[in-house]
């Protein structure tokens, strides 16, 4: 045994021995286009704190509705984000989990924008944006060469039920 092998511990040989020769082109993409994700969550989240400025005038309550908002926003796009850049680092990687993970950020992704489409009046383009880029990223996520490379299976055999 040699001296690399005993400092690595064995699952993380096996998934460096299981890694294809050359990285598919959709993997690397969608590598690409959760940083750009990432990135877009946080611009979201900066948004919210500049475009909506408390006048010193207003009563306690407008002051506690406001901060209420203010955070929930920040805090669902700026953990989007942090999970957004943990699914490109995993996907960058190749680990088995990483399809899963880029998964949950699309759908906690539509669900938020979903939940601010009812809640909002004002910023729809920005929500119809990112729901736009979620479903285009669920549907590039269910590419052939990316399901292969994460050893996603999603047929049901003729004997199986839902």
């Amino acid at each position: 045994m040699s001296a690399h092998n005993r400092r690595t511990p064995p699952i993380l040989l096996k998934e460096a021995e299981d890694l294809p020769e050359k990285r598919p082109f959709p993997v690397s993409a969608l590598t690409g286009l959760l940083l750009f994700q990432a990135g877009c969550y946080m611009l979201i989240s900066l948004q919210a704190f500049l475009a909506h400025p408390f006048a010193p005038g207003e009563s306690p309550d407008e002051l506690i509705e406001f901060l209420v908002v203010l955070w929930q926003t920040s805090l669902a796009f700026t953990s989007l984000a942090i999970v957004s850049l943990l699914a490109a680092a995993a996907f960058f990687r190749l680990w088995q989990q990483a399809w899963g993970l880029a998964m949950l950020v699309q759908g906690a992704s539509l669900l938020t924008v979903l939940l601010a489409y009812f809640r909002q009046t004002s910023g729809a383009t920005t929500i119809y944006l990112v729901m736009l880029l979620s479903i285009f990223m669920v549907s590039y996520l269910n590419h052939p060469e990316v399901l292969a490379t994460f050893g996603v299976s999603l047929s049901l055999k003729s004997n199986e039920r839902l």
